[in-house]
């Protein structure tokens, strides 16, 4: 939001932000994926109490072309717009898992904000490199988004397997805990890989959802 706005306006990047790269877009040398960095910081806050303070950086892409420029900046909110989406159901996946027996876990417990922090770290050098490479295509490939888009894809599945395998372990000597997990598990790969509609993860990154092959019935032994 702080870099590109969202899809609703209702997060607009500051006039510094907008100026400058409006001055670097009308600089040939500058241009075309040129990535300057900003830095990012502020409070935490809950409730009027702070939690922590917030550092980071952040690249400016500018793409030379204003067109193109939008394309990619469409594109990047969508990346954003697919991981949280994951996440979200990486977490809910994990309640579902650890339900059994009463023990789920609430929303803002130690457990999940650690699952959605590491599900997050985990995905942040892929995003970026991602999106440099991306940049460098976008002003001279009108079809680059694809790749990319299932490039992103697969580091999403990867860190949302690996968060709900790391937390939702099944204890063999519990059979409905372990009957759990496995639903949960089922359930989420269901949404990552075959899920449908504009919200769904495939949706959003706008990749085609992959039809199951029939199973062959040459070689059926009786």
């Amino acid at each position: 939001a702080i870099v590109l706005g969202n899809q609703e306006s209702t997060h607009l990047p500051a006039a510094t932000i907008t100026k400058f790269k409006e001055r670097l877009r009308g600089m040939p040398s500058r241009s075309d994926g040129a990535s300057p960095l900003i830095l990012i910081a502020g409070w935490a806050m809950s409730k009027m109490k702070p939690l922590d303070f917030i550092l980071a950086e952040q690249p400016l892409y500018v793409l030379a072309n204003r067109q193109a420029q939008e394309k990619f900046d469409e594109f990047a909110r969508n990346m954003v717009l697919a991981a949280q989406s994951a996440s979200k159901s990486m977490i809910g996946a994990i309640q579902e898992a650890l339900k059994a027996g009463g023990n789920k876990p609430g929303g803002d417990s130690a457990l999940l904000t650690s699952a959605r922090e590491s599900f997050f770290a985990d995905t942040e050098i892929n995003f970026h490199q991602i999106l440099g490479r991306a940049a460098a295509k976008a002003v001279a490939n009108d079809d680059w988004q694809q790749p990319f888009a299932k490039h992103w894809l697969k580091h999403l599945q990867h860190a949302a397997f690996n968060g709900f395998d790391a937390t939702s372990q099944p204890d063999p000597n519990d059979p409905d805990r372990a009957r759990q997990v496995v639903e949960a598990r089922k359930k989420l790969t269901s949404y990552i890989l075959f899920a449908k509609g504009a919200k769904s993860l495939r949706g959003i990154l706008k990749l085609p959802i992959p039809t199951a092959s029939k199973p062959s019935k040459k070689g059926t032994m009786s």
